[in-house]
């Protein structure tokens, strides 16, 4: 071959990769998850992460929250013991100070250990968010001083997190002087100091500074979320732009003086969801994070950010949800996902707790202590509440805990489980469902699309030949399950089938006149293998004429 068309093949062949890297974004791209952290950090790109391959891959999480900030909501306290200077002061004056320190060291190393971050794995999940307070590095009086065994603390972390293949996300939860004025940044008097002392501001940056020279070389770590929730709404003298903009930017170049390797992670005011103002990019691996908690999980609710996302071109991630039930949480995980938005879920462990992964139990003589926090009242003698606190120690064991499986099912659409059929995609008609109508004839107002769900029970019905639904579900393992459907018809051998990835698994599953329209009844299909990893269900009705109101895997 000529020379000279050699040396054109090949500059063909560079241009081509260019543009592949360049444009990749701009293709739908299989979501990777890894089994092991790999050797490469994380990035931005566009409106995805992304892995050193190129590989989009969506965050799916779980928040360390009352480990390294005592929360009085988790550990059930009430009144003023509601933040971790209080509570701490609680220990004290319980079992006295040599005491209390005795115990907040146990508690560090039991109520996350190596086992904690092994199970979260296992679990599927692919990251952690550590809210950290930032008196753990630095002293509150001697901001020269730094303290050692905090970045121990993470070490120990982010070492069992890359040996189990999770990532690690850094938030400053507690910033000098409270960045929000409410018991979550451990404040005085309720009130955000940061805002109001230069003083405070030089150490938030400094801290931030130490952090990013520790692990810049740390492919572990996904990035840093600069400051949890600032600025409450209840203080509007402080906004976006005069107050939190400037901050993000002097510890944005602080930390980029020793660190370009991680991605920057940037809540806005009001409880992380108030962007107004907020500037252009000014770096290049930033992440826009909001939280989102109790209010409806439909496109509606989250446009604001998807507007954002989409002016800035940057990715979005929700970095803290939770706190509601698991039907919730499974619609709000699919809302999030089929808008390529990453989570991360609270909490990984609460006190006797329904809505948090794993219930730590209350020790005999604990509500004694709850009643002290809540009235003020005659205080357990001194035997009790060491016993208390001690028995309550080794109950944040992992193996102590009791593991709530249905939250992780709805978080992660953990299979087995139940899918309700109205919990199907966002993404609009054809896309997620396809129905033969554009306005829901059931009236439900759960979600506004034309699928047919019904007011009184939120099944699916008015089912017609042709129409379909499209959910999403995760294996653990390659399994077979027997599928059941709850399904009921007033008319004759209606049909329809369960497709996996495009894959008729079930084929026609006949419906026969079961008395009614909520007369219902449990037909099933035995067997159906389906291999470890995410998946694509479609419930694809044959002939019409049946109401269907869940199907689950067993």
């Amino acid at each position: 071959m000529d020379l000279k068309l050699k040396l054109r093949l090949i500059a063909l062949v560079i241009l081509i990769g260019i543009f592949a890297v360049l444009y990749a974004d701009d293709v739908p791209q299989e979501e990777t998850i890894p089994e092991a952290v790999p050797k490469s950090f994380l990035k931005t790109s566009r409106r995805n992460i992304v892995d050193g391959k190129g590989n989009a891959i969506i965050l799916r999480g779980v928040n360390l929250g009352g480990w390294l900030v005592p929360e009085g909501y988790i550990l059930k306290f009430e009144g003023k013991y509601d933040r971790p200077r209080t509570i701490d002061g609680l220990i004290v004056d319980l079992i006295g100070e040599e005491k209390a320190k005795e115990f907040w060291s146990a508690y560090r190393k039991k109520y996350i250990a190596e086992k904690d971050i092994e199970t979260i794995a296992s679990l599927g999940f692919n990251h952690v968010r550590v809210p950290f307070h930032y008196n753990l590095f630095i002293s509150e009086d001697d901001p020269g001083a730094w303290k050692e065994d905090g970045f121990e603390i993470l070490d120990d972390l982010i070492n069992w997190c890359s040996e189990y293949g999770l990532y690690v996300i850094l938030d400053m939860h507690c910033a000098p002087g409270g960045q929000t004025g409410a018991n979550i940044d451990d404040s005085i008097d309720d009130q955000p100091d940061l805002w109001t002392s230069d003083l405070n501001k030089q150490k938030t940056v400094d801290v931030w500074r130490k952090i990013a020279e520790r692990y810049k070389d740390n492919t572990t770590v996904i990035g840093y979320d600069l400051l949890n929730e600032p600025i409450a709404s209840k203080f509007p003298k402080y906004d976006n732009e005069k107050d939190l903009i400037p901050l993000y930017k002097a510890i944005v170049s602080a930390i980029r003086e020793v660190d370009s390797n991680h991605i920057i992670f940037l809540e806005g005011s009001n409880w992380g969801n108030n962007f107004k103002k907020f500037p252009e990019p000014f770096d290049s691996n930033v992440v826009y994070s909001f939280h989102k908690y109790w209010d409806k999980t439909d496109k509606n609710s989250i446009k604001d950010y998807l507007r954002l996302a989409e002016k800035h071109n940057v990715p979005l991630w929700c970095g803290e949800t939770g706190e509601n039930n698991n039907q919730w949480y499974y619609a709000c995980m699919q809302l999030f996902e089929d808008y390529n938005i990453g989570w991360s879920f609270w909490a990984w462990k609460k006190v006797e707790s329904e809505s948090g992964i794993y219930s730590i139990k209350k020790p005999a003589g604990y509500d004694a202590i709850i009643h002290y926090t809540k009235s003020g009242s005659k205080k357990p003698a001194v035997k009790q509440p060491q016993e208390t606190l001690d028995e309550f120690i080794d109950n944040l064991s992992i193996e102590n805990c009791r593991y709530n499986p249905k939250v992780v099912q709805g978080l992660l659409k953990t299979i087995p489980m139940t899918v309700e059929t109205e919990d199907f995609g966002y993404l609009g008609e054809g896309v997620s469902y396809h129905d033969a109508g554009k306005t829901n004839e059931g009236k439900s107002y759960r979600r506004s699309e034309g699928v047919d769900v019904e007011i009184s029970s939120y099944n699916v019905g008015w089912t017609e030949s042709g129409e379909w639904l499209k959910y999403d579900i995760y294996s653990p393992a390659d399994k077979k399950y027997n599928i059941e459907f709850r399904v009921a018809s007033a008319v004759d051998e209606s049909q329809f089938r369960l497709e996996i990835d495009d894959k008729d698994v079930t084929g026609p599953m006949t419906v026969e006149n079961t008395g009614g329209w909520s007369e219902w009844k449990i037909i099933t299909r035995e067997g159906i293998e389906i291999s470890k990893g995410r998946h694509k269900v479609r419930l694809y009705v044959i002939k019409g004429g049946f109401n269907i109101d869940w199907f689950r895997f067993k």
